[in-house]
């Protein structure tokens, strides 16, 4: 247990310090603690009596106590080697560290031994002579130069000129050097392309990659280029003919200095609106054709409702869940269409701990509206977005409906 602390307040009296029954206790837990340490738990088993200055503690067997007393400290220690008889070094005792072949020994300094090899160790940067000694070529690496070598008229060096007779020179080993108007070579197309530097053959019948070739179509076959389109259609377009790509729907091409190039038409923001007023029993109202419960905003006295949960929408007749209370404020808000893309929604349930939620890619606080029970939340403060993670700066409630609305078009 760590030791306790009583708490005593920032000033007397000011009610925010430990209770005197708390305090009590904390006193009680702290000497509980060192009795159960140092004793039976009751009782301490640490006897002072008689102490002098230098004695310390030192527990007693026999009386299953610490007490004063004179502490005498004595060590013993074994050395063993290779052979021999191991040895004991005790308190007394001096410990020597005596040099055998090559190896010297030396006290330099307070506390330090040195151990040193001398000029009959060879080391593996040193330079030594070795005399009668036998070198295994196969691990090891032995470098001679040419001014070591007695008789080197009878080798042949990297920068030497030299004729050579009944040698066979092996060519996967070699670079070879030849002059085609002096002799004749054999060898496959990928044995002279590899040996090539300025370029490679083209064979009749292999297939190569031609660059910077003029081909004529008369005498050659070439491959043709197939298009499809979205519906899986297919057309063949062989060289020399023209692939012509034409717009529809808003759509134009147009094509300038090698490039083609796709321009879609411009979509026409549009805002409309209307409202409506509840009764307490009547659930659908007529609205706008050609609508979606996604790509409209309806409000009933101030609160966003869910698509598809707080309503429906099929046809120009848009149906509640729950009939608007009487006189219930009902607006509905018709966003913006494009030709192509549509509005989109998720829904969650609070549980009044999370805060963060998965939601889609691309999203910031500015493109989507957030409700919790209905009521919108204002962006970067009430919610951040980072990624696909959207979190709420306090958790929503237990069971409440939080909705996302996505505003741009997908």
């Amino acid at each position: 247990m760590a030791k306790q602390t009583i708490n005593i307040g920032t000033t007397p009296n000011d009610g925010t310090g430990s209770t005197i029954r708390d305090g009590g206790d904390l006193i009680n837990d702290n000497f509980n603690e060192i009795y159960t340490a140092l004793g039976d738990g009751s009782t301490l088993n640490v006897d002072t009596s008689g102490a002098s200055n230098g004695e310390a503690l030192v527990f007693n067997s026999v009386s299953g106590k610490f007490e004063s007393n004179t502490v005498t400290a004595t060590s013993t220690f074994t050395i063993s080697g290779d052979g021999g008889v191991n040895q004991d070094i005790t308190t007394s005792d001096t410990l020597n560290v005596t040099g055998g072949t090559g190896i010297t020994t030396a006290g330099v300094a307070t506390d330090t031994l040195t151990i040193a090899i001398d000029s009959t160790v060879a080391t593996l940067t040193g330079s030594q002579v070795l005399t009668n000694k036998t070198i295994d070529t196969a691990n090891n690496t032995i470098t001679v130069v040419e001014a070591d070598i007695s008789d080197l008229g009878s080798y042949i060096t990297a920068t030497s000129s030299d004729v050579l007779q009944n040698k066979t020179i092996d060519s996967a080993n070699n670079t070879l050097t030849l002059d085609l108007s002096e002799g004749t070579l054999t060898g496959t197309t990928a044995e002279f392309n590899t040996a090539l530097s300025d370029g490679s053959f083209a064979t009749l019948a292999g297939s190569e990659a031609l660059t910077n070739k003029d081909l004529t179509g008369s005498g050659n076959t070439f491959p043709t280029i197939t298009i499809r389109d979205d519906s899986s259609t297919e057309d063949a377009v062989s060289l020399g003919e023209t692939l012509i790509v034409t717009g529809a729907n808003g759509i134009t091409t147009s094509v300038a200095s090698n490039t083609l190039t796709i321009t879609g038409a411009a979509t026409s923001l549009t805002y409309t609106n209307g409202t409506f007023t509840g009764d307490g029993s009547t659930t659908t109202i007529t609205i706008d054709s050609g609508r979606a419960v996604d790509d409209v905003l309806v409000h009933v006295n101030g609160f966003l409702l869910v698509p598809t949960d707080d309503y429906t929408i099929s046809g120009t007749t848009l149906t509640f869940a729950t009939a608007p209370a009487a006189s219930a404020e009902i607006s509905v808000r018709y966003l913006p269409l494009g030709t192509t893309g549509v509005y989109t929604n998720d829904t969650a349930t609070g549980d009044g701990s999370t805060t963060g939620f998965t939601i889609d890619s691309g999203r910031t606080v500015e493109d989507v509206i957030v409700t919790v029970n209905g009521v919108t939340l204002v962006p970067s403060t009430d919610y951040t977005i980072s990624g696909t993670t959207l979190t709420f700066t306090t958790a929503p409630a237990s069971s409440a409906e939080i909705s996302v609305r996505y505003m741009r078009l997908t």
